[in-house]
């Protein structure tokens, strides 16, 4: 399986999920590492311009990076089915602490992949990589910068 993550370039050859650990995120409270990519490369960049709504530019230290799951980790993925998401999931910020206990639960698990609805893009879907089962089943393939087309500029509010 393959998927992809737009991030930060100093996080990019990392695998640890430290990144998301700071501030906490929609699926990982603070403290617990997380890793969040999506089933498309369209998909991860609406991800990300759908949380720099503060920002006046897209950062320029943006890349795409590639991931490779090993098929036989697949047969652990967990895809909840839509009744079974904790209520709030798709809330906006400030995000609702059920839904980051649901995302430490995934993590202390044995699943090495969590598959779900992506909030920005409905029937598409976002993976949580589980950074303590990631050595040796998810490798880095690629990475690569990304400049975001000045056309989005439109959809970045100025402060």
């Amino acid at each position: 399986m393959i998927l992809y993550r737009l991030g930060g370039t100093e996080y990019a050859d990392k695998l640890d999920g430290l990144g998301a650990a700071k501030k906490g995120q929609r699926w990982n409270p603070i403290n617990v590492p997380m890793l969040y990519a999506s089933e498309h490369r369209s998909l991860s960049f609406c991800e990300v311009l759908a949380h720099f709504s503060e920002m006046s530019v897209f950062p320029s230290n943006y890349e795409f990076i590639t991931y490779e799951v090993d098929d036989a980790a697949l047969a652990t993925m967990r895809t909840p089915d839509g009744m079974d998401l904790p209520a709030g999931w798709n809330n906006p910020k400030p995000y609702v602490s059920a839904v980051q206990e649901y995302g430490r639960e995934f993590y202390n698990s044995d699943a090495l992949l969590l598959r779900l609805p992506s909030v920005v893009v409905p029937h598409e879907w976002n993976y949580l990589i589980n950074p303590r089962h990631a050595p040796g089943k998810v490798r880095i393939l690629d990475r690569e910068p990304f400049d975001v087309d000045k056309r989005f500029d439109i959809f970045i509010p100025k402060p």
